[in-house]
Protein backbone atom coordinates (compact mmCIF):
# COMPACT_ATOMS: atom_id res chain seq x y z
CA UNK A 1 0.00 0.00 0.00
CA UNK A 2 1.50 3.53 -0.87
CA UNK A 3 1.98 5.84 1.60
CA UNK A 4 0.50 9.52 2.17
CA UNK A 5 4.03 11.14 1.25
CA UNK A 6 3.54 9.17 -2.35
CA UNK A 7 -0.24 9.78 -2.97
CA UNK A 8 -0.79 12.82 -1.45
CA UNK A 9 2.26 15.16 -1.15
CA UNK A 10 0.39 18.24 -0.13
CA UNK A 11 -2.08 16.16 2.29
CA UNK A 12 1.38 14.43 4.15
CA UNK A 13 3.27 17.74 3.99
CA UNK A 14 0.59 19.17 6.41
CA UNK A 15 0.37 16.69 8.27
CA UNK A 16 4.08 16.90 9.39
CA UNK A 17 3.79 20.49 9.82
CA UNK A 18 1.02 19.95 12.32
CA UNK A 19 2.73 17.24 14.11
CA UNK A 20 6.11 19.29 14.56
CA UNK A 21 3.55 22.32 15.44
CA UNK A 22 2.20 20.12 17.97
CA UNK A 23 5.52 18.39 19.36
CA UNK A 24 4.07 15.05 17.93
CA UNK A 25 7.60 14.09 17.12
CA UNK A 26 7.05 10.16 17.83
CA UNK A 27 4.50 10.33 14.65
CA UNK A 28 6.23 11.79 12.60
CA UNK A 29 7.43 10.26 9.00
CA UNK A 30 11.02 10.65 9.94
CA UNK A 31 12.17 8.46 6.47
CA UNK A 32 10.38 10.87 3.91
CA UNK A 33 10.66 13.95 5.80
CA UNK A 34 14.37 13.91 6.86
CA UNK A 35 14.47 13.27 2.56
CA UNK A 36 12.20 15.51 1.70
CA UNK A 37 14.63 18.11 3.58
CA UNK A 38 17.66 17.10 1.38
CA UNK A 39 15.44 17.34 -1.39
CA UNK A 40 14.76 20.74 -1.15
CA UNK A 41 18.69 21.65 0.20
CA UNK A 42 19.51 20.14 -3.74
CA UNK A 43 17.16 21.94 -5.15
CA UNK A 44 18.72 25.45 -3.49
CA UNK A 45 21.46 24.49 -4.21
CA UNK A 46 20.70 23.92 -7.80
CA UNK A 47 18.74 27.83 -8.14
CA UNK A 48 21.70 29.18 -6.58
CA UNK A 49 24.30 27.94 -9.00
CA UNK A 50 22.00 29.06 -11.98
CA UNK A 51 21.87 32.61 -10.48
CA UNK A 52 25.15 32.82 -10.05
CA UNK A 53 25.74 31.53 -13.66
CA UNK A 54 23.42 33.94 -14.70
CA UNK A 55 25.27 36.40 -12.92
CA UNK A 56 28.40 36.11 -14.33
CA UNK A 57 27.28 35.89 -18.13
CA UNK A 58 25.90 39.22 -17.82
CA UNK A 59 28.58 40.65 -15.97
CA UNK A 60 30.88 39.28 -18.72
CA UNK A 61 28.87 40.67 -21.00
CA UNK A 62 28.66 43.95 -19.55
CA UNK A 63 32.70 43.71 -19.23
CA UNK A 64 32.95 43.05 -22.97
CA UNK A 65 30.36 45.80 -23.95
CA UNK A 66 32.41 48.64 -21.92
CA UNK A 67 35.67 47.51 -22.58
CA UNK A 68 36.12 46.11 -26.05
CA UNK A 69 32.75 47.51 -27.90
CA UNK A 70 33.74 50.91 -26.67
CA UNK A 71 37.35 50.59 -28.27
CA UNK A 72 36.53 49.73 -31.22
CA UNK A 73 33.67 52.88 -31.57
CA UNK A 74 35.64 55.19 -30.46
Amino acid sequence: MNSLYETDHHKWLTEQVGLLANKQFDQLDLENLLEELELGIEAKVDNLENYLSTLITHLLKCDYQTTVLRDTIA
